[in-house]
């Protein structure tokens, strides 16, 4: 019997937010369930500079991808992509 999990990924880009939701199939196969884009608003030159439209920008694309895929994000593993030199990394387990 195959066995699946549910992924998502959200890239948090210069000009849109994009988000996936997708399925792996025996860790071979993976089906696109559900694809999100948003306009990235509230970001100039790779910084937030208005933390509620970023935010807004941010759910809006996890709200399509869902919507298109029937699945909701909590349900999945979620990777976030996101560049700059201005970049730290804190590892922590969220809820």
């Amino acid at each position: 019997m195959a066995k699946s999990k549910k992924i998502a990924g959200i890239d948090i880009g210069t000009t849109k937010i994009a988000c996936i939701i997708a399925e792996t199939v025996d860790n071979i196969k993976l089906n696109v369930l559900g694809l999100g884009t948003a306009p990235a608003e509230g970001f100039s030159n790779g910084v937030v500079n208005n933390l509620d439209k970023a935010a807004e920008s941010v759910a809006l694309a996890i709200e399509n991808a869902e919507k298109g895929s029937g699945i909701k994000l909590a349900q999945a593993n979620v990777y976030v992509g996101i560049t700059g030199e201005h970049i730290k990394q804190i590892n922590g387990i969220g809820a």
